[in-house]
């Protein structure tokens, strides 16, 4: 449907110039059968050529695929309701995703899109039946975080992606990888993890969640900071774990060994605080 829309457009546009489909091909350096194919909706240019068509033609890449701001609001609704369904399966939300992906190469750069795209990607990824569906979808997380991260400045949304991006990383280590590359990944997973944790972990990252109250913030906060110790302390044990598995001949009195111990003891001292203070709290809150 959207690959048709988009080539009833460039056609559109293509005629208002008065050109031919060789015409148009020869400005892209491509095949006039490439552009017959998009005008009929068999296949849809990439982002690039998707971008020079909106200059060749000083048309937005909004009127270009036909899409207007609601409709992109509505389609993120759609995602977030899908999300919110109790019955979901994998296979169910996978259906979906082709949808997704086209709205992203219209739309690379919503932060919105792309930040309910990350919550249905975690969605699916509770929902994982197979390694090879693993695979596929932290490769899609990996994808969808790094780019939040690289166009939006919302904090929670930029949060989220931390979050994801240590979850993703935790789980690369002793994933048919070498020594060297889990302790890299594991490294990476709590830098990821440190970010939100000491960074972020003050935004209000549950308010798109739902929490509508100072007091259901409040929750939110301690939950979310309690989510982000634990990534932490996953990342501290696997570094660790991989150490003691990988070097037999390992200097547990070392410097190096030393810091990681205590960092890691220290995050578990934290964390039993913590949640220590999230059980008064409840307790007090009921009163």
């Amino acid at each position: 449907m959207v690959n048709e829309i988009l080539g009833a457009n460039i056609r559109k546009y293509r005629l208002a110039f008065n050109w031919t489909q060789e015409k148009l091909a020869d400005i892209l350096c491509v095949s006039h059968q490439v552009i017959s194919k998009w005008e009929n909706g068999i296949a849809a240019p990439d982002i690039a050529i998707l971008c020079s068509l909106t200059r060749i033609f000083n048309v937005s890449l909004d009127d270009l695929c036909g899409v207007s701001p609601k409709q992109i609001d509505d389609f993120i609704e759609e995602i977030e309701s899908t999300i919110q369904k109790e019955n979901t399966t994998y296979q169910s939300l996978h259906t979906k995703w082709d949808g997704i992906e086209q709205q992203l190469i219209h739309h690379p750069t919503n932060d919105k899109l792309l930040f309910v795209t990350l919550k249905f990607l975690r969605t699916m990824h509770d929902k994982i039946e197979t390694d090879a569906q693993k695979e596929i979808v932290n490769a899609e997380i990996l994808k969808v975080s790094e780019r939040i991260l690289d166009f939006s400045r919302n904090d929670s949304y930029r949060s989220y992606a931390n979050y994801n991006l240590a979850v993703y990383y935790s789980e690369q280590v002793n994933l048919k990888r070498s020594n060297e590359q889990d302790i890299k990944n594991a490294e990476k997973s709590k830098a990821y993890a440190d970010l939100v944790l000491y960074k972020d972990m003050h935004k209000s990252f549950y308010h798109t969640f739902g929490a509508t109250t100072l007091q259901e913030d409040l929750i939110a906060k301690e939950k979310t900071l309690i989510e982000m110790i634990d990534a932490t302390k996953r990342a501290c044990e696997n570094l660790i774990r991989c150490y003691k598995h990988h070097f037999s001949d390992i200097d547990y009195k070392s410097k190096s060994y030393t810091e990681l111990s205590q960092f890691l003891n220290e995050i578990e001292v934290f964390s039993s605080k913590l949640s220590s203070h999230c059980k008064d709290f409840e307790k007090a809150r009921q009163e």
